[in-house]
């Protein structure tokens, strides 16, 4: 009971055979898709709502050449709002430039802001009460 092995040369011919039949099909013509042409068929659109419409965008809030994104701004009036109101203790926002040169916000006790020390301090902007 022995397996017969094929011959390269078999192997071969049947490799060139497929070869040459899958290079036909990818050469014949392909046949063309039958298009509806009736004019009741086809449906045409008008022009479509808007489902948002655009809102203009809030301008930056800025001190000196320094400016900011407006929803930077509220989010961070929103969060010293908070503190302040927690612990009942004025705060002052302002504007500083990072090592990177970001522009962000920060803020402090109102009572420290005339001791702050930071490099990159650029302005007050708004004391929280």
């Amino acid at each position: 009971m022995g397996t017969q092995r094929t011959s390269n040369k078999d192997l071969a011919d049947k490799l060139d055979t497929l070869i040459s039949i899958l290079t036909a099909q990818a050469q014949a013509p392909a046949k063309p898709v039958p298009v509806e042409t009736e004019s009741d068929s086809i449906v045409k659109a008008g022009p479509l709502p808007m489902s948002q419409e655009r809102k203009p965008k809030p301008a930056p809030v800025s001190v000196g050449d320094a400016s900011v994104d407006a929803k930077y701004m509220t989010h961070m009036e929103n969060k010293v709002s908070k503190l302040v109101a927690s612990d009942g203790q004025e705060r002052v926002i302002y504007l500083r430039r990072n090592l990177h040169g970001e522009t962000k916000i920060a803020y402090c006790l109102k009572e420290r802001w005339n001791n702050l020390r930071d490099n990159g301090l650029i302005g007050a902007v708004k004391v929280v009460s």
